[in-house]
């Protein structure tokens, strides 16, 4: 994409594009510069300006999706220049012939890539957020592994390089797997959306994560609160209010409370509904409490003005169905605390945001950052309104 800072920074990649003036066949380099500063480099001489308008209107239009900013080497050590399209060949795919962004998700850069009459998901991880994208890969191979065996649920198959399930490309971590289309909305069908997160909580149970952190202090609530109250400009009123529930969770989530693997993202955009269920976001599998799970999950669906006790009733039932009897009476009395404990926080990552050059959430503004944290604190308050109401739901499933 075209940066929109007003300092943009020279690129020194070339790259072969193709011309769409004279025979599609023939083909030219040229060094990006800007896209208003096209400076020609290549044997053959196009009977017009590099910097013509038609031929830079036809880069824009197609840059986004054709290209990112992000090129490398081909493996053969040649030294020739590849786009990303290029990237499923290291995976022994061909080529894509079209590659179209998604415009959903936060985090990663992830691509549609059509390679011959095949979809595949295509993605870089972002070192930014992930400073270990190979431990990232690791847990994915894991997890992989413990739903092997398992026919009502699945989990993406990244397609292998070589040994490993992952291509590395100018220092950036690549990789891939089949396209699953979607036959049904998870956000409709809640019950079937807690009933596969407390079934993946169940499922990887016993088994083990790679033991470095895949994202530093994710989901702890106390180090976010510290670096927004390090922030100038944050109102106290809120400051205090956010406190008060830090300290709720801290006398609610002990030491006895067991911590488990869990999804670390629990909301029905990442559950794609047809054919056999399948979970994918992946990267934030992680060791923690399995209240942050339902919370999220809980968060995330009861988005509206008022709240529908139906869904809650739904999601706790298929969470609790897809547990079996998994977690303890203690790990149940923490359930309504994460749904505080995930609103809460996420409203203050995107406080974070809203007062930060550097954004965790990409392709947000700190006006868009600020707004969404306001959303949040409404929601929060009517979580706690419904106090009562929520923990009867949830011990009323129990029994």
């Amino acid at each position: 994409m075209w940066r929109t800072t007003r300092q943009r920074p020279s690129y020194a990649y070339t790259r072969k594009v193709p011309c769409k003036i004279h025979q599609p066949r023939w083909t030219y380099s040229c060094t990006y510069a800007e896209p208003e500063k096209l400076t020609h480099k290549g044997g053959y001489h196009p009977p017009f300006s590099i910097s013509n308008s038609y031929f830079t209107n036809i880069l824009k239009k197609n840059v986004n999706t054709l290209f990112t900013n992000q090129y490398s080497q081909e493996p053969n050590g040649e030294g020739d220049i590849i786009d990303i399209r290029s990237i499923p060949t290291l995976f022994g795919l061909q080529e894509a012939r079209k590659l179209t962004k998604f415009s959903t998700g936060h985090i990663n850069s992830t691509f549609l890539a059509e390679c011959g009459n095949k979809k595949y998901v295509l993605q870089s991880i972002n070192k930014s957020v992930f400073q270990s994208p190979r431990v990232v890969m690791d847990n994915i191979s894991r997890i992989e592994k413990a739903f092997a065996d398992i026919s009502d649920i699945s989990v993406p198959h990244y397609i292998s390089c070589g040994e490993k399930n992952y291509a590395v490309v100018n220092d950036d971590l690549w990789r891939i797997y089949c396209y699953i289309p979607s036959t049904s909305n998870a956000a409709i069908d809640v019950i079937t959306a807690g009933r596969l997160f407390g079934s993946f909580i169940r499922i990887m149970d016993e088994w083990e994560l790679n033991p470095t952190p895949v994202i530093d202090g994710f989901h702890d609530f106390d180090r976010y609160f510290a670096t927004l109250s390090s922030k100038n400009g944050v109102d106290l009123n809120i400051l205090t209010k956010l406190d008060k529930f830090r300290d709720t969770l801290e006398q609610v989530f002990t030491g006895s409370i067991k911590k488990r693997i869990i999804h670390g993202d629990a909301k029905p955009d990442n559950i794609i509904i047809g054919g056999t269920p399948t979970i994918i976001d992946l990267d934030t599998v992680m060791r923690g409490y399995v209240a942050i799970d339902y919370g999220d999950l809980v968060r995330s669906v009861c988005q509206g003005k008022e709240l529908n006790i139906q869904q809650v009733r739904e999601i706790t039932q298929g969470f609790l169905q897809g547990l079996e009897r998994l977690i303890t009476t203690g790990e149940v009395n923490t359930l309504y605390y994460g749904v505080l404990w995930l609103t809460s926080e996420l409203a203050v990552r995107y406080l974070i945001d809203s007062l930060s050059e550097v954004k965790y959430f990409r392709g947000k503004s700190s006006a868009d950052c600020l707004t969404r944290a306001e959303e949040l604190l409404r929601q929060l308050d009517m979580f706690t309104a419904h106090q009562e109401e929520l923990k009867y739901v949830i011990l009323s499933e129990t029994d």
